[in-house]
């Protein structure tokens, strides 16, 4: 398989969003994915020597923005940003 000891054992993942309105007619969802690759130590878990981050801005048009609430589209924004980004990353 290629792995020794002293290969990379732990992968942790995590992700998140942020929304923005444009012009009343565009939502843009930041959506940024994390990935750090550590050793199974304390050390290693707490300063992981492999990180990767990507965030990507993600551009919805609208025709009617104003009838929706922030919490509308962070909803939204929490199921689609991420959903419509995953396969970029």
């Amino acid at each position: 398989s290629g792995l020794t000891n002293d290969s990379p054992t732990l992968m942790r993942t995590s992700f998140g969003h942020s929304i923005a309105r444009e012009n009343d007619e565009f939502v843009i969802v930041l959506v940024s994915f994390k990935i750090d690759v550590a050793y199974d130590n304390e050390e290693s878990r707490q300063s992981p020597p492999v990180t990767v981050h990507a965030t990507y801005a993600v551009r919805y048009r609208v025709v009617e923005l104003s009838g929706f609430s922030d919490e509308d589209l962070d909803a939204f924004a929490q199921i689609n940003g991420n959903f419509n980004a995953w396969p970029f990353w």
